[in-house]
């Protein structure tokens, strides 16, 4: 409100321009208390993940071993198969696209 309305309306206009202020201060609160609840999911969500993460690389790393101490598999050999692998979403980095590409057929 302005100038003249202060003057005319005295405690009304001030009311109103508190009400105004309350409803704005309320509205945030809101706004803050659904980015806090997104927060909170987004940072459970990276910690259930990072938890699966380290579960499954436990799981390789251990298989892994196993495979090249028992000797079912050559170390060598398993380095060459995984490059393969590797290749088959047409990029060498060292992991594989997500979702991973179809298996190629077998001769």
């Amino acid at each position: 409100m302005g100038l003249l309305s202060d003057l005319f309306f005295g405690d009304l206009s001030q009311s109103f321009s508190i009400d105004q202020q309350r409803d704005a201060i309320k509205a945030q609160a809101v706004k803050q208390a659904e980015s806090s609840s997104k927060l909170s999911s987004a940072a459970m969500q990276i910690d259930r993940l990072t938890r699966q993460n380290g579960e499954l690389r436990l799981a390789v790393v251990a298989l892994t071993r196993f495979l090249i101490e028992k000797r079912v598999v050559d170390e060598g050999e398993l380095e060459a198969f995984m490059r393969e692998v590797d290749a088959e979403d047409g990029k060498m980095d060292g992991r594989l696209a997500f979702p991973p590409p179809p298996k190629p057929k077998a001769p």
